[in-house]
């Protein structure tokens, strides 16, 4: 402290020079590569997500998100790896990254889609990003360097210039947002979901904006115990829309319940453009949602299968025989037979198969010249 005469202590300790504090700085550029750029529908490759941070700072608390939903399937066998952080789910990566290091997020997929496109982009980070905005993209551009975009599709200067600070994320065509939006109406479908496959529904898609959206949005279809639509829900089938016009499109799907899944109730979602390639005037109207009951096929289903100790059935021998009989069915079969035309004429009985109840029976069959072996149902 000091003196200035007037009998007061001056505090000159602190520091009055009017400089801004330093406000943390990071810099998050994404890149998404695969070894197989050509991938084909059902087929596979390897894809990998590299993230940087060529900020000064520290970045924390960092989100990366690429939707999966309805584009592609994790390849059986194989997990989803990464070199810092940790995943929510296989589409959720969240991790920390000091100024000038670098993780990888490595998956192997397999595409649902004709035309595989995916977009991964930062959600979130606790700091400052120099250049971008954490989720603000849409697929499948790449409109600022913490996105990226499979097939590569940027529109932003990614070439390395460390004295380029001009903001160059912008077009010149305005805001799209406004340009497209789209709304699921007029759905029709069974009171409830049985265990069966191709289940159908009706639908229709509308174009209620300015614009032709161009390019295949998925309307995905899925069960989920609550509203909220996760990588953890059952994915029952989707549909590709193609090109939409302005006005109304009549749709119908086809979809397929696993016979795994739990009966009881769920919440039916089915969203348009599912994985966010279309930037909408309105996000919030083209998801619909109900609630619905997963239940046996109404009657009785009965389904065989048949499974022979000898394959190669050699003449004048007996070869062992095990049936398998299920009734998927919601109410009771009676009176089952099962016989074997053209062979020994064996009659099974087995008599009442309640729902959803399987029976295995083993019979021994004599073979006694060349004929196939054809179970048929009696009920």
């Amino acid at each position: 402290t000091t003196d200035d005469g007037d009998g007061e202590d001056d505090d000159t300790t602190g520091d009055d020079s009017g400089e801004e504090e330093n406000t943390p700085i990071i810099d998050l550029e994404l890149k998404l590569t695969t070894d197989n750029p050509e991938i084909e529908q059902f087929g596979s490759g390897k894809f990998t997500m590299t993230i940087e941070n060529k900020g000064s700072s520290d970045a924390t608390g960092v989100v990366v998100y690429l939707p999966l939903l309805g584009k592609a399937s994790i390849l059986g066998g194989t997990d989803v790896t990464v070199t810092e952080g940790e995943l929510s789910d296989p589409s959720t990566w969240r991790l920390d990254l000091a100024a000038g290091a670098s993780a990888t997020y490595e998956v192997h997929l397999r595409s649902l889609l004709y035309r595989l496109q995916l977009f991964a982009q930062v959600i979130r980070a606790n700091q400052e990003d120099i250049d971008s905005t954490p989720d603000n993209g849409y697929c499948c551009t790449a409109e600022e360097d913490d996105e990226a975009a499979f097939p590569y599709s940027v529109n932003y200067d990614d070439s390395p210039d460390d004295n380029d600070d001009d903001d160059t994320n912008n077009t010149d065509d305005g805001d799209p947002t406004s340009l497209f939006d789209l709304t699921l109406s007029a759905i029709e479908f069974p009171s409830y979901l049985p265990l069966v496959e191709d289940i159908r529904f009706d639908l229709v898609v509308e174009n209620i904006g300015q614009d032709t959206a161009r390019g295949d949005f998925v309307i995905g279809f899925y069960l989920s115990e609550d509203e909220v639509l996760t990588d953890e829900d059952t994915y029952i089938g989707h549909i590709l829309t193609g090109d939409l016009a302005v006005g109304e499109h009549p749709a119908t799907a086809l979809v397929n319940v696993p016979g795994d899944i739990p009966l009881g109730g769920y919440q039916l979602i089915i969203a348009a453009d599912v994985d966010r390639q279309l930037a909408e005037r309105n996000e919030g109207n083209n998801v619909f949602i109900q609630s619905v009951e997963v239940q046996r096929q109404n009657g009785v289903d009965l389904e065989l299968s048949l499974a022979i100790e000898n394959p190669a059935m050699p003449i004048y021998t007996k070869n062992r025989a095990t049936i398998t009989l299920t009734n998927a069915g919601n109410e009771a079969a009676t009176g089952v037979q099962v016989s074997f035309p053209l062979s020994t004429a064996q009659v099974v009985l087995v008599g009442a198969l309640r729902p959803m109840h399987r029976e295995e029976i083993s019979i021994v069959i004599p073979v006694f010249g060349m004929y196939k072996i054809l179970p048929q149902v009696k009920v």
